[in-house]
């Protein structure tokens, strides 16, 4: 009793007495004689045996090997239980942190394409309206040029007229002059359309190409990023592949040549030469043009001069009426031509391609834009979905894994409490 007394005043001044009570139990002294434990052993001498007080140290050990060991493994056991589900836990808690942070940079990913493929879309039409502005604005402007080139020819012919102080002899000269001039005319009308449309169809096709190009990198960075992010379907080959073979067209569409558009008046000098017929009537010979849009002007108006103008015609007539003549075949000959109609078809036929490219441009790219945006959904939707499941399904194995700590640690607390209890209990 004594020494058991001092054990437990030991214990009891320790700082953490009730744990160590717990870990290591009651210790039990049992004060024996090895010695006659040992004799009476070899000589089966049994009161020696009881009188050395072996056997109730001997009966004390084999309850603590026996009975007392399971306890101890059992406890062992719960504690090892309870450790790996602490690991168990901390992986759980890596686990949905990971899925949180996958789920939040797909969120920013979905939104991010979102909005750039909303942006190409406002982009893409913002673009096909320009072009048909732009394309009607070169129409009212080449239309209103050629409105006004009848007015640029009249009055230059005026002017060379009235400008050139002449007689029914030097007509040659004059014919040549106007000729000459309204060649010029022309060929400044046509080479300032032939501009106007080539413009147009560079800055049109670059822009083209520019959102081609913004198309293209959206639709190579959304395919790495589908990768990056574990999407089981990537953007097709096929989508790619149009957009850069859309690139590829419009840099060989860019290097071909516009329509030719001339106007050309032939300056041989006899288109406006006059002779005496039988009839005292003048006629222009060798009349020859050599122009597109408006060939048979020059045609009628040295013929119509010719017929008309005679040698005894007096100077001072000549000059009004030359005048009034030419401007009157200027007039009729513009108008039988139509050049307003024939300006309008060249146009057209010179921005054919480019509106058909326009149309097929849109049809592609409203397909991509559909396509893309359709499979980014899809892809988010079920990727969305495999990330709430594998949540669902940790969370179901935390909420196991809690219970089973909970169990363990209750377990560890009572085979404690039994062992501290059975190694506590004095020997008899």
């Amino acid at each position: 009793n004594r020494i058991h007394k001092c054990i437990q005043e030991w214990i009891e001044s320790q700082p953490n007495s009730q744990e160590l009570l717990q870990q290591i139990g009651y210790p039990q002294v049992f004060g024996i004689s090895a010695f006659q434990a040992l004799q009476a052993r070899k000589s089966q001498n049994m009161p020696l045996l009881a009188e050395s007080l072996f056997v109730n140290f001997e009966y004390a050990l084999k309850t603590l090997i026996n009975q007392e060991r399971g306890i101890i493994q059992l406890k062992v056991n719960a504690n090892r239980i309870r450790n790996l589900s602490t690991e168990i836990m901390e992986n759980i808690l890596i686990q949905e942190t990971k899925l949180s942070q996958e789920k939040a940079n797909l969120k920013i990913f979905y939104d991010a394409i979102n909005d750039e493929i909303g942006f190409l879309r406002n982009r893409k039409k913002f673009l096909v309206e320009l072009i048909e502005s732009t394309l009607k604005s070169l129409e009212n402007k080449v239309n209103e040029s050629s409105y006004l080139l009848e007015n640029k020819l009249k009055q230059a012919a005026k002017e060379l007229v009235e400008s050139n102080s002449i007689n029914t002899l030097e007509q040659a000269t004059l014919g040549n002059i106007i000729s000459t001039n309204l060649q010029n005319i022309t060929r400044d009308f046509v080479n300032q359309t032939q501009m106007d449309v080539q413009e147009l169809l560079n800055v049109t096709l670059a822009q083209i190409k520019d959102f081609a190009n913004s198309l293209g990198k959206l639709i190579v960075l959304l395919n790495e990023q589908t990768i990056l992010l574990g999407l089981e379907t990537a953007i097709d080959s096929k989508t790619i592949y149009i957009c850069r073979k859309m690139i590829s067209f419009l840099d060989a569409d860019n290097q071909q040549k516009t329509i030719n558009f001339s106007l050309e008046f032939t300056a041989n000098p006899e288109n406006f030469v006059f002779a005496n017929s039988g009839s005292g009537v003048g006629v222009a010979t060798g009349v020859a043009v050599g122009f597109v849009l408006l060939g048979p002007l020059g045609s009628a108006i040295g013929g119509a001069i010719g017929a008309t103008v005679g040698k005894n015609l007096q100077n001072s007539q000549f000059t009004e009426k030359y005048q009034i003549f030419v401007v009157s075949v200027i007039e009729k000959q513009l108008s039988s031509m139509n050049v307003r109609k024939i300006t309008e078809d060249y146009i057209f036929q010179a921005t054919s391609e480019l509106r058909e490219l326009l149309n097929l441009f849109t049809q592609e790219v409203n397909l991509i834009l559909d396509n893309t945006q359709n499979r980014l959904s899809t892809n988010y939707a079920k990727r969305s979905t495999q990330i709430m499941t594998k949540q669902q399904e940790i969370h179901q194995i935390q909420e196991n894994v809690d219970k089973i700590m909970g169990e363990a640690q209750v377990l560890s607390q009572v085979l404690s409490q039994v062992l501290s209890q059975k190694l506590s209990e004095p020997v008899a």
